[in-house]
């Protein structure tokens, strides 16, 4: 059995608003939820790294990596093994003493929800490797990532955070208490993992003056935060939705899934997969039958995820 040399964890997240223009320097409410990632690390044969990863318990993915170069040498996922590389080579440029052939480590990450859920498998495991080197994370993210660092700011957060980038640089603000409806707004799953990285970069790609959209997204955070209306907060759960739709050319959710639904239905992050928020005055079981109805199984109230 190597030496233990470190164990890290990391919270996953939700982003409530400000989904694409985030990228752009628009102030979002995000939440880190309950639920996370961890990561171990043990002396092992020099010269290796043997890596283990689990998801909710079951044993997912391994690989081999050869130091100092990080070649793969085998594995059960190429995909993920070369993004592994990729992370680790990305700590070798913020920090040249990282790994050499004289090291050699067996690394296990235990990742606590399913990670078709988007709640950030890629930014809890960034922020445990940055942990685990003492490298800026937020810095290491930028390398690997075209995503704002939301995410990040929510692996390293207990509590609700407002996140804006001004300068290129992230600003960090703890969120003022959330309105007391909040546990009971629903998540649900849209049955799909979306392609994070191919919607940001599709996004970025396209030149546009965003500055009356970031500005009234802004406002909207702000209003959603000081509600304290159930139905009020729905109308801004709606009026955000035609906000983003036009800036990213698509039809608000609730249009093209969930017409019927008596509330309001929100996307959460990349549009067309992972979480909608819906929020309704009917009761949650009459909630999650429509939703189970229209083939959406997974159904569940944000206060199971929000840290207490």
């Amino acid at each position: 059995m190597g030496e233990n040399i470190g164990s890290f964890f990391s919270h996953g997240k939700i982003l409530i608003s400000g989904e694409y223009l985030v990228l752009k320097g628009a102030k979002v409410l995000a939440i880190p939820v309950n639920l996370g990632q961890s990561l171990t690390v043990t002396s092992a044969k020099p010269g290796h790294i043997n890596w283990e990863t689990f998801e909710r318990g079951q044993l997912t993915f391994t690989a081999q990596f050869q130091l100092p170069g990080l070649a793969v040498l085998e594995t059960s996922h190429d995909e993920k093994a070369q993004y592994i590389s990729k992370l680790l080579m990305a700590v070798q440029k913020l920090d040249a003493a990282f790994l050499n052939s004289n090291e050699g480590y067996a690394i296990k990450t235990h990742i606590e929800f399913d990670t078709r859920w988007g709640l950030g498998s890629s930014s809890s495991l960034i922020n445990n490797i940055a942990q685990w080197t003492q490298v800026n994370a937020f810095e290491l993210n930028q390398r690997v990532s075209q995503g704002s660092g939301y995410d990040i700011a929510c692996a390293q957060s207990e509590t609700p955070i407002l996140y804006q980038i001004k300068n290129n640089l992230p600003i960090i603000e703890k969120a003022p208490l959330l309105p007391f409806f909040f546990p009971e707004l629903m998540l649900v799953h849209l049955n799909k993992k979306m392609a994070t990285e191919a919607n940001i970069s599709g996004f970025l790609s396209k030149p546009m003056d965003l500055e009356p959209a970031i500005k009234s997204i802004n406002i909207l955070t702000e209003k959603m935060l000081c509600c304290t209306q159930l139905s009020k907060f729905q109308e801004l759960m709606e009026t955000h939705e035609k906000i983003v739709g036009k800036v990213i050319g698509r039809t608000p959710v609730k249009e093209t899934l969930f017409a019927g639904f008596d509330g309001a239905v929100k996307s959460l992050g990349a549009w067309g997969g992972d979480f909608v928020l819906a929020a309704s005055a009917r009761p949650f079981e009459v909630q999650k039958s429509y939703f189970e109805q229209k083939g959406f199984p997974t159904v569940l109230k944000l206060g199971q995820l929000l840290i207490s």
